[in-house]
């Protein structure tokens, strides 16, 4: 008997961890790699607010967890992606993905659809990470800079939306 009072303690303090590490507010990103970070939503509607800007993407969508074979085909639709939009540019247009990082912004909409809002800008890997609320405010740049929505239940490639050019 006193085995399985452990075991459920040991199974709740689990949960507990879990639940704290993933409602941390000190860490706003559920996951880091070298090239992203997957960011809550939470936490890109709270920069939002300190930016100039309002998106109406955000809107109506709540939280998503996003698994790590989700992760592994949203890389995969964010390739093939990139590889449309370079077909229809100049070689000195294009994306070399090798040399962007990416904010992915997991979230579920009314329909329960999971959407993967992704910003990213090209950066040399010794450097900080930007800010995603840097990220927001940011107009020109060009192609250094874009963004795009990729749909994981649908397994739909989003368009690249590149910033403009001052």
């Amino acid at each position: 008997m006193k085995k399985y009072i452990v075991i459920i303690l040991l199974a709740l303090i689990g949960l507990g961890i879990i639940y704290f590490i993933l409602n941390n507010p000190v860490s706003s990103y559920l996951a880091l790699n070298e090239n992203y970070k997957i960011e809550t939503l939470g936490s890109a509607l709270n920069q939002l607010e300190n930016s100039n800007i309002q998106n109406s993407l955000f809107k109506n969508k709540r939280d998503a967890l996003i698994s790590e074979d989700e992760i592994s085909f949203l890389n995969l639709l964010l390739m093939n992606s990139i590889k449309t939009y370079n077909s229809k540019k100049k070689k000195n247009e294009q994306i070399d993905l090798d040399e962007y990082r990416f904010y992915y912004v997991p979230m579920m909409t009314e329909k329960n659809e999971k959407l993967i809002f992704v910003f990213a800008y090209c950066s040399d890997r010794s450097r900080e990470w930007l800010e995603l609320s840097d990220l927001f405010d940011i107009r020109d740049g060009g192609n250094c800079y874009f963004r795009l929505v990729i749909n994981l239940t649908n397994k739909t490639e989003g368009w690249v939306i590149a910033n403009g050019e001052a």
